[in-house]
């Protein structure tokens, strides 16, 4: 579910970056793509206490000129495909995650031992790490190993 109301936030940001006001952006097409009016109010309330708080998108947003950019490492670029880098740089942009967070992201992507992770393999992981919820059943957590297992 939480990867539904990012997608929500991705679309809410993206037409504030375009001067929208918020009472101006139409949701009649997010419920004509299926999402349900609890992930719509979920993103709208996630996007308002970020605004509120002074830690949205919108206020930890660096001028485009005075932010550094995130070139892809060759072994990232093999663990990552070309749509899931371009969603991770889309968010950052978008500054729903900030620098740190990135290199989370893809960190856990690259333990979870993906041959080729895609957009919705990226998804959920980068969800988990906006949202700040319990981890331990997102490939590469080192917490979802059971009671009994070990590393060797």
């Amino acid at each position: 579910m939480y990867e539904r109301i990012v997608e929500i936030i991705v679309y809410l940001v993206s037409q504030l970056k375009k001067n929208k006001p918020l009472a101006d952006i139409d949701i009649g097409n997010l419920t004509a793509q299926g999402y349900t009016d609890a992930e719509v109010s979920s993103a709208f309330n996630w996007l308002f206490d970020q605004l509120t708080s002074g830690t949205g998108p919108i206020d930890r947003a660096a001028p485009a000129d005075t932010r550094s950019h995130r070139i892809f490492h060759d072994l990232e670029k093999m663990a990552l495909s070309k749509e899931a880098q371009g969603y991770l740089l889309q968010v950052r942009e978008l500054a729903l995650i900030d620098d740190e967070e990135l290199e989370l992201i893809i960190e856990r992507v690259m333990m979870a031992g993906y041959s080729r992770a895609g957009v919705d393999d990226v998804k959920p992981i980068a969800a988990a790490v906006m949202f700040g919820t319990d981890e331990a059943d997102l490939p590469g957590s080192l917490t979802s190993l059971g009671g009994g297992d070990t590393i060797q």
